[in-house]
Formats: structure tokens, C-alpha cells, sequence
């Protein structure tokens, strides 16, 4: 996995693999960058609808948008080209 940090900005690529998908990547993302275990952080459908963000890249990948919410008291940014980037936030969890 690439992991790349600028200051408070974390950022990772996700690529589509049968066994990996965009919300299990994020949450193992966020859970390693906040050193916490993937079952003490909120459920991520109570910041961002799942299944809409698992429908948006299971497409092509010419074909990803960008999204942008709140997640675990950082700003998430998930890519065009799969990049994920956390900016911590002011907002609390």
C-alpha cells in the first residue's frame, strides 16, 4: 500500500481487487492513521451512503468521480484516479 504524508494531509491509492473494496480500504486507512482499531471507529455509513460510494467505483476507473465528507474527525477525500486523502478536521467523531 502507498502512503504518503504531508504534514496533517495522509494520503493512499485504492485499487479494485476482488477481495478489497473502497470502504474496507478506507476504514483500514483512517484506522491505521488514527491508530485505532477498525471496530472502535463510527460506522462509515453514518458519514457517507456505503453502497452508493461501493456502486460509484466499481465502475471503470476513467469513470470515478470525487468525494468529499467527514469521516472520524477528518476530512475525506476520495479521487478520480483512487486516491484517498485525510486532512484532519475539526470536526469530532
Amino acid at each position: 500500500m502507498n502512503e504518503r504524508t504531508n504534514d496533517d494531509d495522509f494520503e493512499t491509492v485504492y485499487e479494485p481487487t476482488a477481495t478489497n473494496t473502497i470502504c474496507e480500504h478506507l476504514v483500514s486507512f483512517v484506522g491505521r492513521i488514527s491508530e485505532r482499531d477498525v471496530i472502535d471507529l463510527p460506522p462509515l455509513y453514518e458519514a457517507v451512503d456505503t453502497d452508493a460510494l461501493e456502486a460509484l467505483y466499481a465502475t471503470a476507473p476513467d469513470q470515478w468521480p470525487t468525494v468529499v465528507f467527514e469521516y472520524a474527525a477528518f476530512e475525506v477525500t476520495v479521487g478520480q484516479n483512487g486516491d484517498i486523502s485525510l486532512q484532519e478536521s475539526a470536526a469530532s467523531d
